[in-house]
């Protein structure tokens, strides 16, 4: 499995999840990074959430394959497809192990800019 980490201007380096829930088929994970900011990961159209634990995570990564790939995928297609728009997130520990597996359509990440009052949005591919 290869993996790709995200290109955001605060690192993962050193974070920890807050908090997690489910809202309209969405996850929405709070972590909070080095510097003490809070990033919101919004996993848009969720069809697997695995975590193991949630502390000292070192990076987020989209992934190219997944062992519960086919079994989320049977979820959401009777017959499943040989192409589909669904993508895979993993939260990385400081052991460069998996700790958080997510399978969406999209990831919003957003986070506070505190000295401007504005909320400022990234999203992936």
């Amino acid at each position: 499995m290869r993996k790709k980490n995200l290109d955001y201007p605060i690192g993962f380096a050193d974070s920890e999840i807050l908090s997690y829930c489910s809202e309209n088929n969405n996850l929405i994970i709070y972590l909070k990074c080095w510097n003490e900011k809070i990033l919101k990961f919004e996993f848009v159209d969720c069809i697997l959430f695995l975590i193991l634990n949630s502390w000292n995570i070192s990076d987020v990564c989209e992934m190219d394959d997944s062992v519960f790939l086919e079994r989320a995928l049977k979820i959401v297609y009777e017959i499943l497809p040989k192409e589909h728009d669904y993508k895979i997130f993993n939260f990385i520990n400081n052991d460069d192990d998996p700790v958080v597996e997510i399978i969406c359509k999209n990831m919003i990440i957003e986070h506070r800019e505190y000295e401007s009052g504005r909320d400022v949005q990234t999203k992936t591919r």
